[in-house]
């Protein structure tokens, strides 16, 4: 007969001093997964939770529940588990729905304003098609914006000219901006041209003396050649040198360049003021379609609160599904409790009934 053999001190030692190499998890994700190791049933191993649900708040909930249903036994807590379990998916029903709701009112609200969104599950109607929106109404008026800066600054920028003395310095971009400003001054018909002078994209010939970044335009009022690559980082741009351009530009389609200069100036004020005449006619129409937009949003906002079909048929199906599973625990958990009390169980008061529907096949031959 063997001996079982006996743990000697020095062995005892040894494993008191391996057993303290290992004191448990130290980050946060470790005690996280470790702290399922003690749990004694299935449906508690792993967290129901998913991303935006905390796990704290799910624990509460079941212990709560589990204790007002006072389980007794393995089986019962079971039963009580699942119990909270589809009691807790039940919950996300609801959310399902309000998020639908609101993502649908959202949507709804962004589309009356003329904005793009996303309409899946959503159960209003689109009709903003040919409308002014709001959207619209603030990209007209950010272009508007923009083009009153533009001429502000080309009727500034001639306005200083006809004032300057030749040696006055310009910046680069200015006096490029304004030649070519210039060349759109020009009168249509000082310029007129056939479809035949057009080339093969419909537009018109390419003159160097009507482009100002052109390197013979450069050269002929004077411009350095090895400024010719980025001739609006130049320094030496002068009002005497724009007013040369100016003219250069004019003689081409046979005009005076002081003629063009002086409708510079007029063009350029009366460019600003038809661009502010049109800034301040969408301003009025802001207001009048940030009146009717609010209307029009809450009159979406109500009738958002009705889900779609498919958000209803999801929260039907699904709802329904969980209820019916939190019944039939429920009713059995009840059921075991009343059979281990001091009163004989009675007949069931709820009958649970669950009905298969069965699968439809094609009729086989003969039938």
């Amino acid at each position: 007969m063997a001996v079982p053999s006996m743990t000697t001190l020095a062995k005892r030692a040894a494993n008191q001093s391996n057993a303290k190499k290992s004191t448990g998890p130290k980050t946060s994700a470790g005690k996280v997964i470790a702290k399922m190791n003690a749990l004694s049933h299935g449906l508690r191993v792993a967290s129901p939770t998913v991303p935006g649900e905390d796990v704290e708040t799910w624990e509460q909930f079941r212990d709560g529940l589990v204790s007002d249903l006072a389980p007794v036994g393995f089986l019962e807590t079971e039963l009580a588990d699942r119990v909270a379990l589809l009691s807790w998916r039940l919950r996300r029903v609801t959310c399902y729905e309000a998020g639908a709701i609101t993502r649908s009112s959202d949507n709804a609200v962004r589309r009356v304003r003329g904005e793009v969104v996303d309409d899946s599950f959503s159960s209003v109607g689109r009709h903003t098609e040919g409308k002014l929106t709001l959207v619209a109404v603030h990209e007209r008026i950010k272009s508007a914006d923009k083009a009153v800066n533009a001429f502000a600054c080309d009727a500034t920028l001639f306005a200083q000219l006809a004032e300057a003395a030749d040696d006055v310095r310009f910046h680069g971009v200015d006096a490029i901006r304004m030649l070519n400003t210039l060349v759109d001054y020009l009168p249509a018909d000082k310029t007129p041209l056939t479809e035949d002078d057009l080339d093969e994209d419909g537009l018109p010939p390419l003159d160097p003396m009507l482009s100002p970044t052109h390197p013979l335009f450069l050269d002929a009022i004077g411009v350095p050649s090895d400024q010719h690559e980025d001739p609006d980082e130049w320094d030496g741009w002068t009002a005497g040198l724009i007013r040369l351009g100016a003219a250069v530009i004019a003689e081409t389609v046979n005009w005076g360049g002081a003629k063009l200069l002086a409708l510079s100036v007029e063009y350029s004020a009366d460019d600003l003021a038809e661009e502010q005449a049109k800034r301040a006619e969408l301003a009025w129409q802001l207001v009048e379609v940030e009146r009717t937009t609010a209307i029009e949003e809450a009159a979406a906002r109500r009738r958002a609160l009705v889900p779609s079909a498919e958000v209803i048929a999801v929260v039907l199906k699904y709802e329904g599904h969980l209820s019916r599973q939190l019944m039939l625990a429920l009713h059995e958990l009840e059921r075991r409790q009343a059979l281990r009390s001091e009163n004989p169980p009675q007949p069931p008061m709820v009958l649970d009934v669950t009905m298969n529907t069965p699968t439809k096949h094609p009729a086989l031959p003969g039938r």
